[in-house]
């Protein structure tokens, strides 16, 4: 058995496959094998707990790990289940049923999508969205430094304050969303957003804005110059000057100035609330969600955050918005929602950050107001309750700013997952003629919108991504290989790496007519990508071991760990990289250190409950069973009513045997969250081990519901109805799990049920 099979599962914090206390259940794997076995006969092989090397004739289970990236915006999950890296490449891709064998998953039919582009040319469609709005947008830059000694800080401080003032202003339509000043910076390779005049192009192509405008710090002075999109000087400088304090009173009519040179009417704007020394913390806040804040900093902007619309916003943007603690994200919401009021760039960062009802209704009642608002558009492209409402909304987008990559890109990944609800997992046999219509209909377009992605900005990884992707299911076979070594060449160790290694290990993959050594290559290649983010080359590691390279996997960790003392050096409070060591640490299996790493990043985020979970599993993994129950309890008595403390404490009994304690939260936990599959799968395995099979098959049936390809709930649902006399009922599944499983251990335990349970003779 792999050594990893004896660690607790990982409870990581990230804005994409973030594990939230109240709501929300993501689930990636890391590194263990999927299945377990016993050498006496059945296995019992529930997702979400610890693997128990058991005596024969015992119940075993498994331990999903429950792991994901640091910090990041969305919280959507691509591949939730992990498989061996042999088994990934042969296994077929499952049909939504839990019968019948499937088929590898066919790529579009070139026939058919000549066909079906008889009714609808992508080229046509292209065409119907590039509009020629008549609306503007703005986006302030931060100053240029001219005196190197001065910190950028407060300047940066100050852009910040006024493109949040301004550029929001609903007449200008064509205004980016906040976050896409992020891609402005990957793409430009910087650590800031100090834009010089030589950068302003790249600039504009990653935004696709009107105008911009770019600053000069030097000491008592700062001046601020708005540029059309062909980089002509539009109007005077607006020059503020005198010492910090006399800079910020002037801020509003620099506000003002501004506005005048965009042709917009003078309004009342209000004085900052932030003082000097705050808007300088404002400054330092990286746009980068995840980098690193020192402790002071930390804590002053989560006291700012309560009382600036400025600082809740970029609290949205750090890891900050991961905290858990008594107030909760909905209470924090509700009061910038109302600082907020008709600010759209506030608003839009709140749908993606805590889409509530509030939320919604207010973008709403606003992209009323201003339909031909892009900002408002996008909020509501990613908050519209149907997939079709969200498709015509990200239309909506991109014809209100045609020029922005970005939308482009939102437009594409609406197209991909309406391609999916066409296909809802079935294979190329099982969809019909008309159908299959559909579905090229939206593959051919999504091609197209990509294609237009990454013609408008050729510097983005993230367009050359999305093309990879959907020239791959569009047939284009030789433009998606070009577009991933796109991606590559543009995004290769830095931010968005995981998702291109990931993407090229699945288009790599013999389904798609690659190979185990164009993989092998794929991993190789991976492992050797440069360290710029350490998070991110964290998670690739964790993605390599997944699918079974661990050998890749293992020579990533240990250049982690030869890079994490030079953060530290840098900065000694850096919950970043105390994150990357804990993790690199936990897949060499030194427990021992993970769980030094994993005491010093909850001392860094003390306000943060969420830490106290990692800590449960750094304990459990180093050994320490006692003290890890210990917090799993107090966690569960502080959060009585969230899935997560409920859910973790019944595995963590579960992992112990003590399956009588461990019935009572992982029926609440299963409960609270009927849409988990691993707590459904857990509450199976508790009273499976207690051989209390009729209570432990409803939830093994809930698990296959919601995951029908999954053999190892097959496996169980065979296995309960088998232990309660329904054998032929039970051996149907235990064969489909037979003919889906390629993992020698679930075979051996499918065939010792199926002689245990023989076909019962015919009367």
């Amino acid at each position: 058995m792999n050594a990893q099979i004896d660690s607790l599962y990982r409870f990581y914090l990230d804005g994409q496959h973030q594990v939230d206390v109240q709501h929300q259940d993501t689930v990636a794997t890391k590194g263990a094998p999927k299945y377990g076995a016993c050498s006496g006969g059945k296995a019992f092989c529930p997702q979400g707990s610890l693997q128990v090397v058991a005596p024969a004739l015992k119940w075993i289970s498994l331990l999903l790990l429950v792991s994901s990236t640091l910090l990041g915006c969305s919280l959507a999950s691509g591949n939730s289940q992990a498989t061996s890296r042999n088994s990934q490449a042969k296994q077929k891709t499952a049909a939504t049923k839990p019968q019948g064998t499937s088929k590898p998953q066919a790529k579009a039919d070139p026939a058919k999508v000549q066909a079906s582009q008889k009714t609808l040319s992508p080229t046509a469609y292209i065409e119907t969205l590039k509009t020629k709005p008549g609306g503007k947008g703005l986006y302030i830059f931060a100053p240029a430094l001219k005196d190197p000694s001065l910190s950028p800080d407060f300047s940066t401080g100050c852009s910040r304050w006024l493109h949040l003032q301004v550029s929001s202003d609903l007449q200008l339509t064509q205004t980016p969303a906040w976050y896409q000043g992020e891609y402005v910076r990957i793409n430009l390779g910087r650590k800031d957003l100090c834009i010089t005049t030589k950068e302003a192009k790249e600039a504009m192509e990653t935004l696709g804005v009107t105008h911009y405008a770019l600053g000069t710090a030097e000491p008592g002075k700062l001046s601020f110059q708005v540029y059309s999109k062909d980089a002509k000087p539009v109007g005077e400088p607006v020059v503020l000057t005198g010492d910090e304090a006399a800079i910020v009173a002037a801020l509003p009519e620099a506000a003002n100035a501004l506005r005048q040179r965009l042709a917009l009417p003078s309004t009342t704007i209000a004085p900052p609330v932030e003082t000097p020394q705050e808007l300088a913390l404002i400054g330092r806040v990286p746009l980068l969600t995840g980098d690193d804040l020192s402790e002071p900093d930390a804590t002053g902007l989560h006291s700012l955050s309560q009382k600036s619309l400025l600082g809740g916003l970029l609290y949205l943007s750090t890891y900050l918005r991961a905290e858990k603690n008594p107030e909760g994200a909905s209470g924090r919401a509700v009061r910038l929602l109302k600082m907020a009021e008709g600010n759209p760039l506030v608003l839009a960062e709140l749908a993606r950050a805590y889409p509530s009802q509030e939320v919604i209704a207010r973008i709403n009642e606003l992209a009323s107001q201003a339909p031909q608002n892009a900002v408002l558009a996008e909020a509501k492209a990613n908050t519209s309750p149907t997939r079709e409402a969200q498709l015509a909304m990200a239309e909506q987008l991109v014809r209100n700013a045609p020029s922005n990559p970005s939308n482009w890109i939102l437009l594409a990944n609406k197209l991909s997952a309406l391609g999916q609800e066409e296909r809802r997992g079935r294979t190329a046999d099982q969809i019909s003629e008309q159908k299959w219509e559909k579905l090229n209909q939206a593959y051919g377009r999504w091609l197209a919108v990509a294609r237009q992605a990454a013609l408008l900005d050729p510097r983005s990884s993230v367009a050359a991504l999305e093309l990879a992707k959907a020239a791959t299911f569009g047939g284009a076979d030789q433009e998606a290989r070009k577009a991933l070594e796109s991606a590559f060449q543009l995004g290769g160790g830095r931010r968005g790496a995981p998702e291109i290694v990931g993407w090229s290990l699945e288009m790599c993959a013999p389904k798609w007519g690659g190979s185990e050594e164009l993989l092998e290559k794929m991993a190789d290649r991976a492992a050797k990508l440069p360290i710029t983010d350490i998070l991110q080359t964290t998670t690739i590691m964790e993605k390599l071991q997944s699918r079974g390279f661990n050998k890749q996997a293992e020579q990533i960790a240990k250049a982690i760990l030869a890079e994490a003392p030079k953060r530290l050096k840098e900065n000694p409070d850096s919950v970043i990289a105390y994150e990357a060591q804990r993790r690199a640490y936990s897949l060499l299996g030194r427990h021992s250190e993970a769980l030094e790493a994993t005491k010093r990043f909850v001392e860094l985020r003390p306000r943060d409950t969420q830490t106290r979970f990692l800590l449960v599993e750094a304990y459990q993994n180093a050994g320490q069973a006692e003290p890890a129950l210990a917090q799993a309890k107090k966690l569960a008595e502080f959060f009585p009513n969230t899935y997560q403390s409920q859910f973790v404490l019944a595995r963590l009994l579960h992992t112990q045997k003590k399956y009588a304690e461990a019935v009572e939260p992982a029926e609440k936990a299963a409960r609270m969250l009927p849409s988990s599959f691993q707590a459904q799968m857990l509450a199976g395995a508790i009273f499976a081990e207690q051989k209390r099979f009729k209570e432990a098959l409803p939830y093994c049936e809930a698990a296959l519901a919601l995951n029908p390809a999954e053999s190892a709930a097959m496996f169980n649902v065979g296995a309960m109805l088998c232990e309660l006399g329904r054998v032929p009922e039970g051996r149907k599944y235990l064969q489909e799990c037979l003919s889906r499983t390629r993992d020698p251990e679930r075979i051996e335990s499918v065939k010792q049920l199926l002689k245990k349970f023989p076909e019962p003779k015919a009367k």
